[in-house]
C-alpha cells in the first residue's frame, strides 16, 4: 500500500478517525461521490485502528 508510511504516522500521532479529505476521480453520475467518499473513510478509519493495535 503506497500510503502505508502516512498511515503509521497518523497513527502514531494519536490522530483520530473523524475528518479525511478524499481525492477521486471517478465519474459522479457513474459513482455516487457521497457513497463513495464514506467507503474510503471507513478504509482510512480501519486502517488507523489496525495499525494502532499492532
Amino acid at each position: 500500500m503506497i500510503f502505508l508510511p502516512i498511515v503509521k504516522g497518523l497513527a502514531a500521532k494519536a490522530v483520530q478517525p473523524g475528518w479525511v479529505i478524499v481525492e477521486a476521480e471517478q465519474d459522479p453520475a457513474i459513482y455516487g461521490p457521497y457513497d463513495y467518499d464514506k467507503r474510503a473513510k471507513t478504509y482510512m478509519a480501519g486502517l488507523l485502528v489496525r495499525e494502532r493495535n499492532r
